[in-house]
């Protein structure tokens, strides 16, 4: 069921925790604003304030920031409503959060191709018959009505955000200021980021742009059902371990679930597997 509309009080709450894109671009009209002075915001202001306030509760550990980067099947609500979810746990326990809330349109581009495939299918009471015959008819014909260009199209958009000109390029130069000034004054930042989904895709460009805008390297990435291919995966994000031998990238975790739990998935009430499938 899709998230109700945040009230304009929890999305001011949440200014200063995420930033959202639009086609690789930050989104500075809509429900939800982001700006280059919001960016530069939560780096000059919103951070510093938060590290100030855990000194003074006598924490004196490093500037922990995580920046997090969501699935391809989330729109600009959902991803609201999983920042406003997650923001005060990560919070509780010591790391501060930017969510990318970046909107690609697949959930229901992907919907509308599952859909129109399935007023062609034959129905099939049983999954063992949905195997053997409608699900192999939805592969196909999503593919041929769009879902690989869908899919293609969301890729883009996670390229161009961390591309010339890109909302998260922009993050990423704030954030190698803030590294900067922290270490002048002493404090180390330790930077996190996690990705679900699409969101390894995002992060395979971001992180990439970061490490060229001279960002330190990242202490861990943590990656949830990954949606990254893995020739892709080997060309923009292993160079990036390998080039962190210092050992400041000390953890790659991946989550994945089992091939039973990704079959017994469903995919728009219509593609009775996961949607990687």
């Amino acid at each position: 069921m899709p998230e109700q509309p945040l009230s304009p009080a929890a999305l001011e709450a949440l200014r200063p925790h995420v930033v959202n894109l639009s086609d690789g671009r930050l989104r500075e009209s809509g429900a939800f604003e982001t700006t280059e002075a919001d960016v530069d915001a939560i780096f000059e202001r919103h951070v510093p304030a938060w590290r100030a306030a855990r000194a003074a509760a006598g924490d004196d550990g490093p500037v922990r920031v995580v920046l997090f980067a969501h699935g391809g099947l989330v729109g600009e609500r959902d991803g609201l409503a999983i920042a406003r979810r997650h923001v005060d746990w990560w919070k509780a326990n010591g790391v501060y959060p930017i969510h990318f809330v970046w909107e690609t349109g697949l959930f229901d581009a992907l919907r509308a191709v599952l859909e129109s495939v399935a007023r062609r299918l034959p129905t099939a009471g049983r999954r063992d018959l949905w195997d053997r015959t409608t699900d192999p008819l939805v592969e196909r014909g999503a593919r041929a009505l769009g879902g690989v260009h869908v899919w293609s199209a969301m890729k883009r958009n996670a390229a161009r955000a961390s591309a010339e000109g890109g909302g998260a390029r922009h993050v990423a130069r704030r954030l190698r200021e803030l590294c900067e000034r922290e270490a002048g004054a002493g404090r180390r930042v330790e930077l996190h980021a996690a990705g679900h989904s699409a969101g390894s895709i995002f992060h395979a460009h971001f992180l990439g742009a970061a490490r060229e805008l001279g960002v330190p390297p990242f202490r861990t990435l943590q990656l949830l059902a990954p949606a990254i291919r893995a020739d892709e995966f080997r060309e923009r994000v292993i160079p990036l371990l390998d080039a962190a031998a210092d050992g400041d990238w000390n953890a790659l975790t991946v989550y994945t679930m089992r091939a039973s739990y990704e079959r017994a998935d469903a995919c728009a009430g219509v593609y009775r597997k996961s949607l990687l499938y």
